[in-house]
């Protein structure tokens, strides 16, 4: 039995470092251990967990059926703590807590993510690599001309937080010390921003969204419990998004970005 310990919950980590890929592996509790399987890519400086073999979805989802997703990949009984916003959004379960662009080599750089426009064109940049289409920033306008094309496959919707310098984690430096265990890892020292991804399940009218909250549940609300018709229009602020280690606790605003066309059989995540 091994005692883990859970540092800061991100959705989608924009900022990508070593240490982000180790991230998904900590949480609170006692169990036993799963050992992944380790990938390399050309242009990633560390090997990528993976968990189990990629599983896709259907090409075209067409209702918020999570039980069946990725073949339940995405639920508590398989691998749902290694499936992140990315995967659910894409309906691809690589099991790997899956970042944009990295299956290309693609880092996100230092500073990613100090405004909405800057971190919205290296997440676009990364999301193409991977295969996905930049669509634009309207349902009405955007989306359903794009839909008019007839080509197979479905929409996502991207969200970015910004960086936040006054969000601090410096207290989760040791982050557990019981019952005989010691885990010592140093996260970033700062909130240096986050991307969320929501997934249309409604090809028809695009009235039915449903999105994966990093590590956690697949859901059709959005943050503040509502049914999710339109992304842009949704509450994305994440309340209490610090460590039970520290007294702090701070707020995420994830502000609407844009809207992207995810091609069937034609992405590639991990």
């Amino acid at each position: 039995m091994t005692l883990y310990a859970r540092g800061p919950k991100y959705r989608g980590l924009l900022h990508d470092a070593e240490s982000s890929n180790e991230q998904q592996q900590f949480q609170w509790g006692y169990g036993s251990t799963i050992s992944p399987h380790y990938v390399d890519v050309p242009g990633i400086p560390y090997r990528i967990a993976q968990y189990a073999p990629t599983v896709r979805g259907v090409a075209v989802p067409h209702r918020f059926d999570p039980a069946n997703d990725c073949d339940g990949y995405f639920m508590s009984f398989r691998f749902e703590s290694n499936n992140n916003c990315y995967n659910y959004a894409c309906n691809i379960a690589s099991n790997s807590f899956a970042q944009p662009g990295r299956k290309h080599g693609f880092m996100f750089p230092p500073k990613s993510a100090t405004s909405l426009e800057k971190a919205g064109r290296l997440v676009t940049k990364a999301a193409e690599l991977d295969g996905l289409v930049y669509v634009g920033k309207s349902i009405s306008e955007d989306v359903k001309t794009h839909a008019q094309a007839g080509e197979k496959g479905h929409y996502v919707a991207l969200l970015i937080a910004i960086e936040d310098v006054t969000a601090s984690f410096k207290n989760v430096k040791l982050v557990a010390q019981s019952c005989g265990y010691i885990i010592a890892k140093a996260f970033d020292d700062h909130f240096r921003g986050d991307l969320h991804w929501v997934r249309c399940d409604d090809p028809k009218d695009f009235a039915s969204w449903s999105q994966k909250d990093g590590r956690d549940a697949v859901t059709n609300f959005d943050f503040a419990g509502h049914k999710i018709i339109d992304p842009s229009k949704s509450n994305w602020t994440a309340n209490g998004e610090g460590s039970i280690l520290q007294a702090e606790e701070f707020s995420i605003v994830y502000e609407f970005y844009g809207f992207f066309f995810v091609p069937a059989d034609r992405v590639d995540i991990i």
